[in-house]
């Protein structure tokens, strides 16, 4: 499971006073930091009104703190809401691209999840049992390509930690190739 551990208590707080909102944030080590800003919606309307604010205020504040580009596009905020989200705003939340890659989801949704089930399932997709054997190898690449990371990839499943291995060591590899 992912480790989670609470950060920028300061802006998590001036986020929930100045919205009427519950706000935390999180430093997750995936492959390096990533942050993620977990709000909580309890009215439909409320978050029709202010997401977009929310997310303006909490990625403004929380940007002086990124220390590298890999942060920068992978910041998170996952919207959690005590109601079943209208499609509309669910759709105009998700697919809005300033900022932060954004995430909803409803009361069942979330179930009996914990935030770092969440990250782990809908984020990084731990939980999808990826078999990379499966993938159809037999493709012809017409193109010159550097099959570095591709060697990378073992050839059979992948446990969590592994799965986890395998994004640091491409991570590291590709931080030290934009070095060069």
């Amino acid at each position: 499971m992912t480790s989670f551990k609470a950060k920028f208590a300061d802006i998590a707080q001036e986020i929930s006073e100045s919205y009427g909102i519950e706000c935390e944030i999180y430093d997750i080590p995936f492959p390096h930091s990533i942050y993620c800003g977990v709000v909580k919606f309890n009215d439909p309307d409320k978050l029709g009104k202010l997401w977009e604010k929310v997310n303006t205020s909490l990625s403004i504040s929380i940007s002086d703190n990124f220390e590298n580009d890999f942060q920068k596009w992978n910041f998170y905020i996952i919207y959690l809401c005590n109601f079943d989200i209208p499609k509309k705003v669910k759709y105009q939340i998700e697919n809005n691209k300033f900022y932060s890659r954004k995430i909803t989801l409803s009361k069942k949704q979330i179930g009996s999840r914990t935030i770092s089930e969440i990250f782990s399932e809908d984020v990084i997709f731990t939980d999808i049992g990826l078999k990379v054997g499966s993938i159809n190898k037999s493709m012809k690449h017409t193109a010159k390509y550097n099959s570095d990371l591709l060697d990378m990839v073992p050839q059979t499943s992948l446990s969590k930690d592994g799965l986890m291995d395998l994004y640091e060591a491409i991570g590291s590899k590709m931080e030290k190739s934009n070095e060069a």
